[in-house]
């Protein structure tokens, strides 16, 4: 997820040994584990999660979905489809 939220800190070299180690033993990768040692973590504290996800209901392939765009998307989405489809979008030039 694009706006998956990440959670950094910064450790000691023996605290990272110790933890590519405990991910290898358990043949995960360093990020799959802290996750779980995360995940352990608040559930052990016993705090609520603040927000539920309810389960999303199947929609039809051919059912009609109405989307809110804040203004900015809604010109440039505009300008796109009015464009020829063979014009290819312009990209800034990196320096």
């Amino acid at each position: 997820m694009s706006g998956s939220p990440c959670v950094q800190c910064r450790v000691s070299p023996e605290i990272k040994a110790r933890l590519h180690a405990a991910a290898q033993h358990r043949g995960v990768t360093e990020s799959v584990l802290l996750k779980r040692l995360v995940e352990s973590a608040l559930l052990s504290s016993g705090v609520a999660a603040s927000h539920a996800v309810e389960p999303v209901e199947p929609v039809a392939r051919n059912a009609r979905v109405f989307v809110r765009l804040r203004l900015e998307d809604h010109v440039l989405l505009r300008e796109r489809a009015a464009s020829p489809r063979w014009l290819r979008r312009p990209t800034p030039l990196l320096r």
